[in-house]
């Protein structure tokens, strides 16, 4: 597997379609357009950061943050992305939480 598009010095791909998205997303108000940033950013800077992962459930592994950044990997056809697992024993949506909470959006002048 290619992981020149990731920055981290040892990354961990794990492919998409082992990856499942969240039954609720805290930031569930992105748009079509916001996933397309985000495409555009990755295609051009490469994977800044991983996707956060739970336990894998079978075969898949729940997004516990970054779920737009699998969206968007996903539209430009990447076959896996960064991701680091946690081994937290917290609810599945507290960690949603905790890892959206303390962010701001941030205006483009920013």
């Amino acid at each position: 597997m290619a992981t020149d598009r990731f920055l981290r010095q040892d990354p961990n791909p794990i492919p998409l379609d082992a990856l499942k998205q969240p039954d609720w997303d805290v930031r569930e108000y992105r748009t079509d357009e916001d996933i397309n940033n985000i495409a555009d950013s990755l295609e051009k800077k490469g994977q800044v950061m991983p996707v956060l992962i739970g336990a894998g459930e079978g075969a898949q592994y729940p997004i516990l943050d970054g779920n737009h950044r699998m969206l968007a990997a996903k539209r430009l056809g990447w076959p896996d992305v960064d991701c680091i697992q946690t081994k937290s024993h917290a609810d599945n949506n507290e960690i949603q939480i905790v890892a959206n909470i303390s962010r701001m959006e941030l205006q483009p002048s920013e």
